[in-house]
């Protein structure tokens, strides 16, 4: 085989644009590209936080039993890992499911694991949870956001492979995502192993190539101010610093 016939097969079903080459997938009518700071970081910050405060066990037991809970009472469609999906309640699911919630016992978890995010952010999508709860100041530090956020700020990190691979996880476990059985996504304890492990890397490829096929409306409520204000609200909270080299 010719090194022209080679090119052609490597670049079989490729569309080009100028001097661009797009690949299949991105051809899709459907397809769009997300992007990770914006997109996504808002969607997974609830999950870093409580990972990063509670520890990924007692973080991912108390999102699972979240979860249940958020099924009873919502029929969307959305992700519920994603963090706006709890917005996409009305007031009366709200009421009902916060006081379901109560009963948990992982509910005061929660509120601990929250507690900094509810302080700083009074308007996030789960803020109806802890509804005439008060935190005092004394006892939340903005450290711990932005903590969570310097872990989670670049995609492959071990944090945000964690953070990334919960929202699958806890959506296979309720029902909301259901892997072929036999695939990389049954596996999830490699995880454990990340980056050590080949099989850990390829289920970290495969849980990120998923997390991009599910930002798009039909699973994410983009009706949410809550994305679009994030960093609008982050940079209030401790506005940026430009250092002048000189």
């Amino acid at each position: 085989m010719n090194k022209k016939s080679k090119k052609k097969t490597v670049l079989d079903g490729y569309k080009k644009v100028g001097k661009k080459f797009i690949p299949p997938v991105m051809q899709w009518p459907d397809f769009h590209e997300t992007n990770w700071v914006n997109d996504i970081i808002p969607e997974l910050i609830w999950i870093a936080v409580l990972q990063h405060k509670l520890g990924y066990r007692t973080a991912n037991e108390a999102m699972a039993d979240l979860h249940k809970t958020y099924i009873e009472f919502c029929d969307t469609k959305y992700l519920h890992s994603f963090f706006s999906s709890y917005d996409a309640m009305d007031k009366d699911k709200k009421e009902a499911f916060r006081e379901k919630f109560k009963q948990s016992e992982y509910y005061d978890k929660l509120f601990l694991g929250l507690s900094d995010l509810q302080y700083f952010y009074p308007n996030h999508p789960l803020q109806f949870l802890f509804e005439g709860l008060k935190i005092k100041g004394s006892k939340v530090t903005l450290k711990v956001i932005k903590d969570s956020l310097k872990g989670i700020l670049v995609r492959r990190t071990e944090a945000g492979t964690i953070a990334q691979g919960a929202v699958l996880f806890n959506s296979m476990v309720t029902g909301k995502f259901n892997a072929p059985k036999g695939s990389i996504f049954w596996e999830f304890g490699e995880l454990d192993h990340y980056p050590n492990t080949d099989k850990s890397l390829q289920l970290a490829s495969s849980i990120r190539a998923m997390i991009n096929g599910l930002m798009n409306k039909d699973f994410k409520n983009t009706n949410c101010e809550w994305v679009n204000t994030f960093w609008q609200k982050s940079f209030i909270i401790e506005p940026p610093t430009l250092k002048l080299i000189r």
